[in-house]
Formats: structure tokens, C-alpha cells, sequence
């Protein structure tokens, strides 16, 4: 869970990093750029999980604190369906690196 509902009686202890990341298709253009800036992010169409989950949160949290505005052009339920979706566009997924 990445964030615990506010209703839920329970205390939330973090025990793993996992980022977040943005992930493009290899044949996608921001693909081949080297340095890349938050800005390009208003420029290209986001595959996003739904509203109300935590991934969703940290993108957009993430999208305000640079001053961003997300063109979500699709939402999915799950994260298999969106690693699917990246061969097409740039998405925003769950990435949960293991040393």
C-alpha cells in the first residue's frame, strides 16, 4: 500500500524505498534525450493508474511541486496493463528497485 487510507485505524510504517519513476518506450522520442527537464513532462500524453491511489498521488504531488499539468490521456487499473501501455506512450508507474 503505498499510501493507507486516512479512514483506516492503523499505523503505517515505511520498511522499503520504492521510487517512482517516469518510463518511455524505447522508440519513444524523450526516450533518446540525455538531459531532460521536469518541463517536457507538459508536453507529452500520461498513461496514469486511476484517481485515489497512491501512485496517482505521487505523480501529481510530484506535477504541482514543479509546476506542472499532467495531460493524463488514459487512466488504467493496474500496473501490468500500464507497462503494457508503454510500448505506445510515456506513463507513470510503480518501479521497485532491489539491491
Amino acid at each position: 500500500m503505498g499510501k493507507p487510507p486516512r479512514a483506516l485505524n492503523a499505523r503505517a510504517e515505511p520498511f522499503a524505498n520504492h521510487p517512482h519513476m517516469f518510463v518511455a518506450s524505447p522508440n519513444h522520442a524523450l526516450a533518446r534525450q540525455l538531459n531532460l527537464t521536469p518541463e517536457v513532462l507538459n508536453k507529452v500524453e500520461i498513461i496514469s493508474c486511476e484517481q485515489g491511489t497512491g501512485t496517482r498521488y505521487i505523480m501529481e504531488k510530484y506535477m504541482t511541486e514543479h509546476g506542472l499539468s499532467p495531460l493524463v490521456h488514459m487512466e488504467m487499473s493496474g500496473d501490468e496493463t500500464i507497462k503494457q501501455a508503454v510500448m505506445a506512450n510515456l506513463v507513470f508507474l510503480l518501479y521497485h528497485c532491489t539491491p
